[in-house]
């Protein structure tokens, strides 16, 4: 609230003149990731310069998720391969993940070169991934801006920024501290606004209420353009992906899991995803 007598400074004035908004704005919303339906209709997701945010239970294949719409820029004729999605972007993708091992992540990569269509023996160098774990979450929070900041000063930005798992840059990784989810969040923020990229950032889902963890989980739901949920279906162990949050139309409900692979050694090991069945909502009225 401004004080009487007061005005906004002329430093704030200036600033404000490149966020004034009127009919005549040029900049259209333009999706670059949607869900293609078995029917063959789209329903657009979010554009560069939003935040799509994935919320899951643990090992309810978040990282699998991702992986799938990063691939999917590749992929026509296979939509069950990408699970339906389309990712309309020629930039480079910038993933960062704060759980997993080097080799782990290492491991998955070889299912998204697998999945993009890329021979054997090559490698994708526009997707880009770096391992944070073992970092303090101030370190993260610096290497990730430092790396954009390079990509944009090297005019190579990137089109999707990944965050896997977000609530590891809250300091003390303490979920429920509000000051802190609310300073991520201004992270993002600067994260889009230096690169224009999407930014997607992924968040445990509490298998209680099925809502995301603590207060991070809350504030990030309030700021998302569209939120997409992971649960694990009771004794089946196939995931359920939905829709709770959209500004356009709700993409249907899926199921999907993941095919078995069985290596020399005779150990089951979950390979390559697979859409299993697309739920059609008769009433599509969920927005915000």
């Amino acid at each position: 609230m401004i004080e009487e007598g007061k005005i906004l400074t002329p430093d704030y004035m200036e600033q404000l003149k490149d966020r004034l908004v009127t009919k005549d704005y040029k900049e259209e919303w333009i999706p670059i990731l949607r869900y293609r339906k078995e029917d063959g209709d789209s329903v657009p997701l979010v554009a560069k310069k939003e935040l799509l945010v994935i919320a899951g239970e643990k090992k309810a294949r978040k990282s699998l998720l991702i992986s799938s719409i990063c691939a999917s820029r590749f992929v026509e004729s296979q939509r069950k391969r990408v699970l339906g999605f389309e990712l309309e972007m020629d930039q480079p993708i910038l993933y960062f993940d704060t759980e997993m091992s080097m080799a782990r992540i290492a491991k998955n990569r070889k299912k998204y070169l697998k999945v993009a269509g890329f021979d054997w023996d090559k490698d994708d160098p526009n997707f880009i991934q770096y391992s944070l774990k073992g970092y303090s979450p101030h370190t993260m929070v610096q290497m990730i801006r430092g790396t954009i900041e390079k990509m944009v000063r090297d005019d190579n930005p990137p089109g999707v920024v990944i965050i896997d798992q977000i609530a590891d840059l809250l300091p003390g990784r303490d979920e429920n501290d509000k000051l802190a989810a609310s300073d991520i969040i201004d992270h993002i923020n600067d994260w889009i606004d230096l690169s224009g990229a999407l930014v997607i950032a992924s968040i445990h889902l509490n298998r209680a209420n099925g809502l995301s963890n603590g207060k991070m989980g809350s504030l990030i739901d309030q700021k998302a353009d569209c939120q997409l949920k992971l649960t694990l279906v009771d004794k089946t162990w196939e995931t359920e992906l939905s829709q709770p949050l959209a500004r356009e139309e709700r993409m249907p409900d899926l199921i999907f899991s993941q095919e078995t692979e069985i290596d020399r050694g005779g150990y089951h090991h979950y390979g390559l995803p697979v859409l299993l069945e697309e739920k059609i909502h008769l009433n599509n009225k969920k927005y915000f």
